[in-house]
């Protein structure tokens, strides 16, 4: 199972309803994988959708779905939110984080806790929506793609392989908060 995951969108509260933030993923069986590549990334650059034609954009969703893949996303209208909702969230987010901490026994275990719930404390209001949308997507695409593929292409269950789109080169805590334990099988761009 190859699943290629993406945000558009600055995750930024502001005053204009309509602005949406989307972060979508596409998962591929390892069959289809090299159709999926060429489709979805046939030159090096990323494809705005601003500086695609309608026709385009219609011959690239016709060729999605000769793949036998299936398309996941989560979407916000940051036009809605303020920023002191967000932060209002977050915080009660990095509460829950730091509520059981006393009760780890084991002092590595405890700190390792720590370090996370502090790391994930120092985002930014834009990045906790942005990965607040982000494991939604991928609660929501797991729970449903298992079922889905179990039923007709099972195989591609036994390994996944994640392609996400790194906000820029190096690691951020961000990026950091969906390393996977087993790095062979997960790539990002």
């Amino acid at each position: 199972m190859h699943i290629f995951i993406d945000e558009s969108g600055s995750f930024v509260a502001n005053d204009t309803p309509g602005s949406w933030c989307v972060v979508a993923a596409y998962l591929v069986p390892e069959r289809s994988r090299a159709n999926a590549e060429a489709t979805c990334a046939p030159t090096s650059q990323e494809i705005k959708l601003g500086n695609v034609s309608e026709i385009s954009y219609l011959a690239f969703l016709e060729q999605l779905r000769s793949l036998d893949g299936t398309l996941y996303c989560t979407a916000v209208d940051t036009g809605t939110l303020t920023v002191s909702d967000i932060s209002y969230h977050h915080q009660r987010q990095v509460d829950c984080l730091n509520e059981h901490i006393p009760r780890i026994r084991h002092p590595d275990g405890r700190a390792g806790h720590q370090h996370a719930a502090d790391r994930f404390a120092n985002l930014s209001p834009q990045l906790y929506l942005q990965i607040v949308c982000q494991y939604n997507l991928v609660f929501n695409l797991l729970t449903r793609s298992l079922l889905y593929y179990v039923q007709r292409v099972p195989a591609t269950l036994s390994r996944f392989r994640w392609r996400i789109d790194q906000k820029h080169r190096g690691s951020s805590v961000f990026d950091e908060s969906f390393r996977a334990g087993d790095d062979r099988s997960r790539h990002t761009d």
